[in-house]
């Protein structure tokens, strides 16, 4: 099951059954399955059923193409980047680079990686954002692109979900 939002991910499926792509921080993402049931968070927080999605690898995002992105879209993923652990290897690299002023090796990205978990204490940190965006734009890092097509809509789900939601606005 994928959850993505619109904030993140522009070219989502903007009605249930049309196409799409979905986008990760890196190119190095492996799905559990390659059909997936997706619900998509739209601007007003809410998610919708799309339908079940055939998703396969697509060419990465050039650093032409990110930079053709709205700057919102940008920031919102450098946020998420700073945010989630899941994401800490590039916020690592990132850091090291203008740190370090070259590539930084496995170990030296482990090191931040594990550095950083100490002191985070629940606080955020994004004073890396600007320097995130560039990476990108430089093709420094790189954003994985996932092509999506609809294979399937559940009837059944979709009327479960509204049966659920009546209960809930009573």
């Amino acid at each position: 099951m994928l959850m993505p939002s619109l904030a993140q991910n522009p070219a989502l499926p903007c009605r249930p059954g049309a196409p799409g792509l979905l986008y990760r921080a890196n190119d190095a993402y492996i799905w559990k399955g390659r059909v997936q049931t997706l619900f998509v968070k739209d601007t007003a927080l809410r998610y919708q059923y799309m339908g079940e999605y055939n998703v396969v690898r697509a060419l990465p995002l050039s650093p032409a193409e990110f930079r053709e992105w709205d700057q919102n879209v940008k920031v919102v993923w450098a946020r998420a980047i700073c945010d989630m652990g899941k994401f800490s290897k590039i916020w690592a690299r990132v850091g090291l680079r203008l740190k370090l002023g070259r590539e930084p090796t496995e170990e030296e990205i482990r090191a931040a990686v594990q550095k950083r978990k100490g002191q985070r204490n629940g606080t955020k940190d994004y004073g890396q954002v600007p320097a995130i965006v560039k990476a990108y734009e430089d093709g420094d890092e790189v954003m994985g692109v996932w092509n999506m097509v609809c294979i399937g809509f559940k009837e059944d789900l979709l009327e479960r979900i509204q049966e659920t939601a009546a209960k809930f606005k009573k």
